[in-house]
Formats: structure tokens, sequence, C-alpha cells
């Protein structure tokens, strides 16, 4: 008469080492991380010079200026809101913020970090709202975003992610 028989089970040790091999393989085909590294000071300057641009922009309520300061194709991620890609979306966001009634605003770059044609800033930001005479309301944030060199050596944000400190 025919019997079932019972799998055989592999050590535990066995097991480990087969986990190993697999991890070991993928890890093998992956490709290397590009280096990177502090932004060196003009890359950084052009950085900080272009948020500059942005916080003049915002204060005159530009939303075409502010939408320039980013490639075509960049994507931000506002706060509470869908995701926006290029640059009609983009300047309607700004153009739609810039009806809140925005009279000051701050961009501080805490860390750029630079690969390839790729950076990677960090930092602080807020705005000020004064509306329809009330004490105006500062509301601080925090951003991520991700510039891309230019071919003219320029850079222009590719990635935008801000949200909001309290």
């Amino acid at each position: 008469m025919w019997t079932r028989q019972r799998p055989t089970t592999i050590a535990p040790a066995m097991t480990r080492f087969i986990r190993w091999s697999i991890l070991t393989l993928f890890a093998g085909c992956a490709p290397a991380p590009l280096a990177s590294h502090p932004a060196s000071p003009s890359d950084r300057q052009a950085i900080v010079d272009a948020n500059a641009r942005i916080v003049a922009a915002v204060k005159k309520g530009d939303a075409a200026a502010i939408a320039a300061e980013f490639a075509p194709d960049a994507t931000m991620l506002p706060a509470g809101m869908p995701a926006v890609s290029g640059h009609d979306a983009i300047q309607k966001v700004f153009a739609a913020l810039s009806t809140m009634g925005i009279t000051d605003a701050t961009i501080t770059t805490q860390e750029v970090v630079v690969s390839g044609d790729l950076a990677v800033e960090v930092g602080v930001n807020s705005i000020t709202i004064t509306k329809d005479g009330a004490a105006p309301i500062t509301a601080p944030g925090k951003y991520l975003v991700v510039w891309k060199r230019q071919s003219d050596g320029g850079w222009k944000i590719q990635r935008d992610m801000t949200n909001q400190s309290q």
C-alpha cells in the first residue's frame, strides 16, 4: 500500500544559509550607489539664491516667478494637497496660495548634499498670513527638496515636499 511520506525539514542552520545566499545574490546585482558629499560653496549658494528669489516672489504673489524655479517635469508634494507635476500645475498651486494673504515668508537651508547632477536640500520655512485685519498668523514648516543641475550649470527644483511643523 502506498503511504504518504512526510516532507523532510531543513535544519535551521541550512535555512539561514539559504536566506543569506539569496540576499547576497540580490545585493551583488544591485547597482553601486552614487557617492554623495556636501555641496560645494558655489552649488550651495546657487540653491540659497534660488530660495531667495522664491521668497521674494511669494511676498509679491508672483506664482509664475516661483514656478520658474522648478524644472519643467518637476513634481511638488504640498502639505495637505495632492501632488502636482509640471510648471502649469505648480503655478496654479502658488496662484491659489497667493490669495491667502501671505505677507512674509522665510526659507532657511540647513543642509545640501550633492550626488552627480542631483542635490538634496533639507531646511525649515515659514509663512505669515495676515488677512482681513486679523492678527498675523505664522506657520512654521520643514521641507525636503531635490534639485537637478541643468545643462547651463544652474539648479532647478525637481521634487519639492513640505509640511507644517505644528
